[in-house]
């Protein structure tokens, strides 16, 4: 998928010595993400991490094992230096105070022609980046399966739909799965929403889980589905 997470994952794995192909579903880039606010949330004023860290964990009750709740939060309070030193970005900040940790927040804009732009701006952004890194992007060609290998169980690859063919993609590194939601999925809607709410999606219509299914069919352990 081509929207935040998949254009900065194809940024820092380039950046990291990785040769990247993005695939996308939809004939243009940016997904949801290019349909949003473009407001950045991270936590850049907190001054005890650990603390911070707790705070979280007790929000999601146990939900989410303790290792990915560091870790997200670790990448979270490099955001900033990632943005504006790394790539250069030019972000304005509204720091939230941080009494209480449970409400602490900093969010950031970016900013265009002196003035806070949106969530379109911002990926623009991104994707100038991408390809002045000299990215593969191909656009209108729908993953539809990982590749597996039958033994290891290692992804190796996944299966995309281009001009009405199939194409196997092989992975040397790894294969990054950034495909939005299932809010177009009116049957996924059904199954895995809270009973009696129906959510009316404003975004891409290209949103319809492609990237759970194809994570199930291989054997993956579903969480926050």
């Amino acid at each position: 998928g081509y929207g935040y997470g998949g254009a900065c994952a194809a940024i820092s794995a380039k950046d990291a010595g990785a040769d990247v192909i993005v695939v996308e579903k939809a004939p243009e880039g940016g997904g949801n993400s290019a349909t949003c606010v473009g407001m950045i949330h991270t936590a850049i004023s907190v001054s005890d991490p650990d603390a911070w860290k707790q705070s979280r964990r007790e929000l999601l009750l146990g939900s989410v094992p303790d290792e990915t709740v560091n870790a997200f939060v670790d990448k979270q309070l490099e955001i900033q230096s990632w943005l504006e030193d790394d790539l250069g970005t030019d972000l304005s900040w509204t720091p939230k105070p941080v009494e209480n940790q449970d409400l602490a927040t900093d969010m950031a804009q970016i900013i265009v022609d002196g003035k806070p732009g949106n969530g379109h701006d911002l990926f623009a952004f991104f994707a100038n980046e991408v390809d002045s890194r000299g990215i593969e992007v191909l656009l209108s060609t729908p993953a539809t399966s990982l590749i597996q290998d039958s033994e290891t169980k290692e992804i190796i690859g996944v299966t995309v739909s281009q001009d009405g063919n199939n194409l196997n993609i092989k992975a040397r590194k790894g294969v990054m799965l950034s495909c939005g939601g299932y809010e177009n999925n009116p049957e996924m809607q059904s199954n895995h929403n809270m009973p009696g709410i129906q959510l009316l999606p404003w975004g891409t219509p290209y949103n319809t889980g492609d990237g759970h299914k194809m994570a199930k069919a291989v054997g993956a352990d579903m969480w926050h589905y």
